[in-house]
């Protein structure tokens, strides 16, 4: 068994808890190093992964002065989801080593405070503040951000890419990629060509109504990752996956979709779904400068949004919104699906993306 801990106390030997009943008093006080009186489960919610929070009560006789007093814990805690889909093991596993050995390491991110991160061949779990009790927001996908807010988020991913430039499975062996497998074997599973023709549904460009035409340019994508832009990057980063604090300061949260890819992924994909269509049009390239200038800060190279192969790695990673163009309604809400589909579909119709994918070798 592999088990890790972001603490200095040496791992913790046994299993970790599948069920919140398993999150005991003991267990906690062993995981945190503090001496534990009570712990009282509050709520829990399931999705793909659960959020489970509890309120813990100290012993008397703690005396450490930072002791977290109510708490999330998040990772798999329905055992017949992880049976029916065992896969969901490796995002929670994901999740808690990205806690674990590359969050310290980004001291200039907001990322929300963990106390811990563990993870076994059964579960991933990070124990991490209760953000929604200090008043934190989420992004709403029905209410487009402003260009400056992006920006800040900009920001948060320069840090990462810029940390992790030129970094990858060969700098963490368990970061190798499931994205590309996972895309593509979204198509046959929904019967995609009767799927793209669903009236409730935004109207496609022809090309991205055939399944054969879409496979193809998605391993043309795939297969031209210039190998130059390489980084860490968040995968998944949406405007529903990013926090807001009561000061304005913009955080990304939900890491199970880790990867090694190239930085313009996040970026296009951040930019292209959190802004509507005129915003995107007006403030794009000025968005994707500020993109830049901010990774050469934060560690990565001196690049230009005039660069061609800037241009061409970031209007190739628009095809990124293709996972929303596809998700069905058992993944998310019509009414998020809706406008997300438009504008991943009028930037890949902006940037003429199928002619550049269909013009790869």
């Amino acid at each position: 068994m592999t088990t890790i801990t972001t603490s200095a106390d040496a791992p913790v030997a046994k299993a970790l808890p599948i069920v919140p009943e398993e999150v005991t008093k003991e267990w906690l006080a062993e995981v945190l190093g503090l001496k534990i009186k009570s712990v009282e489960l509050t709520d829990a919610i399931h999705g793909t992964a659960s959020k489970v929070f509890f309120t813990i009560t100290y012993d008397e006789s703690e005396t450490a002065v930072e002791k977290p007093e109510k708490i999330c814990i998040k990772g798999g805690f329905n055992p017949s989801l992880t049976a029916a889909i065992p896969l969901l093991i490796d995002i929670y596993r994901r999740e808690a080593l990205f806690f674990a050995n590359i969050a310290p390491k980004l001291t200039s991110m907001h990322l929300v405070k963990s106390w811990w991160a563990g993870e076994d061949e059964r579960q991933g779990l990070v124990i991490m503040e209760d953000l929604s009790k200090k008043n934190y927001t989420f992004g709403k996908v029905k209410e487009p951000w402003t260009p400056d807010m992006v920006k800040k988020a900009l920001e948060e991913l320069a840090v990462l890419h810029g940390t992790t430039w030129n970094q990858g499975p060969k700098d963490y062996p368990w970061l190798k990629s499931h994205y590309d497998e996972a895309v593509l074997g979204m198509l046959p599973a929904i019967n995609y060509g009767q799927f793209v023709i669903d009236p409730e549904r935004p109207p496609l460009p022809e090309p991205m109504r055939d399944q054969a035409r879409v496979e193809a340019m998605l391993k043309k994508h795939f297969a031209n990752r210039n190998p130059k832009f390489m980084c860490v990057i968040h995968g998944d980063c949406h405007i529903m996956n990013a926090s807001v604090s009561p000061q304005g300061q913009i955080g990304l949260v939900d890491w199970q979709m880790l990867d090694s890819g190239g930085c313009f992924h996040d970026v296009a994909y951040f930019i292209t779904g959190s802004l509507t269509v005129e915003d995107r049009r007006a403030h794009e390239m000025d968005l994707l400068q500020h993109y830049l200038d901010m990774l050469y800060k934060y560690g990565g190279p001196k690049l230009s949004a005039k660069d061609e192969d800037v241009i061409h790695e970031y209007t190739k990673s628009v095809f990124s919104g293709i996972g929303w163009i596809v998700a069905t309604t058992q993944m998310q809400p019509i009414e998020i699906l809706y406008p997300m589909i438009e504008r991943y579909v009028v930037g890949i119709e902006d940037h003429k993306v199928v002619d550049l994918l269909e013009s790869l070798p």
